[in-house]
């Protein structure tokens, strides 16, 4: 995790709650939900600090360089990337023997993102349901134009390829003849 260069949601409400009320202790246990390991040389709050997101995401809330949200052609395609490319790999943890759903304090918001809902059985355990990767990637091809909506006219005209070589020009001259009587005329009335 030390090496990840994402901010976990987790984190980001320790970085929020410390700017509310300037007190490291409280603001780890209002975002993780426990209260921090006191006494030892390292402590819990150490280690969270000590990630170089946590302090980069600090130090733009104290100079208040967070961005407002700006819906963008970019983020728009940035949300439907992050739930085309997501990876179950990312929520769950597997020690060998047990597969576990990762904590939710862990996940990215833009893992978070990629979860439509969480549900729990009658036995407590958690299933995550994703949103749909297919719908996303369609719609990346649709923004990005690689798709062309295509409108199907009710009436569909055959026309039947020659048997012969030697009938290649009646087939053109049919195909011409089926095409122009088809053709509709899309200049603007008056």
């Amino acid at each position: 995790m030390d090496n990840d260069r994402s901010l976990t949601i987790s984190e980001q409400r320790f970085c929020d709650r410390l700017i509310e009320v300037e007190n490291a202790a409280e603001a780890y246990e209002f975002a993780f939900g426990t209260a921090p390991r006191q006494g030892a040389r390292w402590t819990n709050v150490d280690r969270v600090l000590a990630r170089q997101p946590v302090r980069d995401y600090l130090i733009r809330l104290r100079f208040n360089l967070i961005e407002q949200v700006n819906l963008t052609r970019e983020t728009v395609l940035g949300e439907f990337a992050n739930i085309a490319f997501s990876n179950i790999a990312d929520y769950v943890d597997h020690d060998g023997e047990t597969l576990r759903i990762k904590p939710l304090g862990e996940l990215t918001r833009q893992q978070a993102a990629c979860i439509k809902s969480i549900t729990q059985d009658k036995d407590g355990r958690l299933k995550l349901e994703f949103h749909d990767k297919i719908a996303a990637l369609d719609r990346i091809a649709k923004i990005q134009g690689w798709t062309q909506e295509t409108t199907i006219n009710a009436t569909q005209y055959v026309i039947q390829a020659p048997p012969l070589v030697e009938d290649e020009r009646a087939f053109e001259a049919l195909a011409q003849r089926t095409i122009e009587a088809n053709v509709i005329d899309h200049t603007p009335q008056e």
